[in-house]
């Protein structure tokens, strides 16, 4: 029986970088204006999970809120209803949680969910990411740099599109230490996750056919555009419009 979902959406649609942020105009990233704005230009939008204090995924990047909001601390330390009092980078905007995100986006663009979660913890944000989902009425996948989280949806939710995030040894996006791709690379090689697509970060993108989709990340400029088209099935995007 073939359990691959189906996701030729995936393929068709250019992902917004934790939406189509604008700090000038007052929308950060991973936020529901930024969402908004990527579905009305009619981009998907890639964002980025994790869990809270008690257990609802919400919507933010780092581990931490220091840089990215008026407070501070792990983003694990508080609820979800706190963490929706934490404005973004000193605008209106605060914390969504992913069910607030999706209702935004309310099936007018694709999203990619990337989960951040750890290996201590595999099986806490995956069941409440695909809760998630699963009440959710638009096409959407995850990914994740970790291989773990990635296996647990083959295992326990096979119906979602499921990918594996890569990034090279030497990379353009920064903020993975080299001793953690290392560990990511290493630990890919060990773990059966079984993807349905692979997103590479650009310098470690490989020329020639793939044996299932490739999404590029994270493109910023026309000249990353033009690699990532000759390489990859489709991008992410950044601090521009293709």
């Amino acid at each position: 029986m073939d359990r691959t979902p189906q996701m030729e959406w995936l393929s068709t649609s250019l992902y917004a970088h934790r939406g189509l942020h604008d700090l000038a105009k007052g929308v950060p990233e991973n936020s529901r204006a930024a969402f908004d704005a990527a579905a009305e230009a009619g981009y998907g939008i890639e964002l980025d999970t994790r869990l809270s204090a008690d257990g609802e995924p919400v919507v933010f990047h780092d581990r931490t809120l220091d840089a990215l909001t008026d407070n501070t601390g792990p983003v694990a330390a508080l609820t979800a209803e706190e963490l929706g009092r934490c404005h973004l980078l000193e605008t209106a905007e605060t914390i969504p949680r992913l069910q607030d995100a999706l209702q935004v986006v309310a099936g007018r663009a694709p999203v990619l969910i990337e989960i951040k979660s750890h290996i201590q913890s595999i099986g806490l944000l995956e069941q409440a990411v695909r809760d998630v989902i699963d009440a959710y009425d638009g096409p959407c996948a995850i990914l994740s740099f970790n291989p773990y989280s990635v296996r647990w949806f083959c295992k326990f939710a096979a119906h979602i599109p499921r990918g594996r995030t890569i990034i090279g040894l030497i990379s353009t996006s920064g903020g993975m230490p080299i001793w953690r791709r290392l560990l990511l690379r290493s630990s890919a090689a060990m773990v059966r996750c079984d993807p349905h697509f692979y997103a590479y970060d650009l310098p470690a993108l490989r020329r020639g056919r793939n044996r299932v989709p490739v999404i590029a990340w994270t493109v910023r400029s026309s000249h990353e555009q033009g690699i990532a088209q000759r390489r990859a099935n489709s991008f992410i995007f950044e601090n521009m419009k293709p």
